[in-house]
């Protein structure tokens, strides 16, 4: 059956730009939860993890909505990982099926955002290091080397203000 030309038009008025007033705390950033309190240790870490994850995406103004909301999947799931591995750690059992099913999750989303593991640059041999090294502390010793400016002076005991004397 065919819709008639008004059918989407009216589907689409419902999801319409709407003022700021009109919008979900979460959609304007004044609250990081639709319920619930963030002040507490998930909420903490929660947002830890959303504001690192958007700077290795290049900052949180360069992503989609979409991108935001995988981020906020991402760190959802590490939260839960995370404390399921402290539970293990506290000599407690966790379901290994539920947490072998998170990781793939969570893997599965990393690689759909695209962070990855960028190797760093180790190519610095131990004697470049070291000529580095020496070269920042000659550095140093040099500028501690340099006379100190003389200081500004004083008021006299009068408080009047000193003039400078004319050559």
């Amino acid at each position: 059956m065919l819709q008639t030309a008004e059918g989407p038009h009216k589907k689409r008025k419902a999801i319409a730009k709407r003022p700021i007033n009109n919008r979900s705390r979460v959609t304007t950033g004044r609250s990081l939860f639709v319920v619930g309190d963030a002040r507490g240790a998930f909420g903490r870490r929660f947002k830890d993890l959303v504001f690192l994850h958007c700077e290795d995406l290049g900052g949180v103004d360069t992503l989609s909505e979409f991108q935001l909301s995988l981020v906020r999947r991402v760190a959802t799931l590490e939260v839960e990982l995370e404390r399921m591995e402290s539970e293990l750690a506290e000599g407690g059992a966790i379901d290994l099926d539920v947490y072998a099913r998170c990781a793939s999750h969570l893997r599965r989303i990393v690689e759909t955002l695209g962070l990855r593991r960028v190797a760093r640059d180790v190519s610095e041999t131990i004697e470049e290091i070291a000529e580095r090294y020496r070269r920042e502390e000659a550095e140093r010793a040099a500028e501690a080397q340099k006379p100190l400016e003389p200081a500004p002076a004083f008021l006299p005991d009068d408080g009047a203000i000193a003039e400078e004397p004319s050559e």
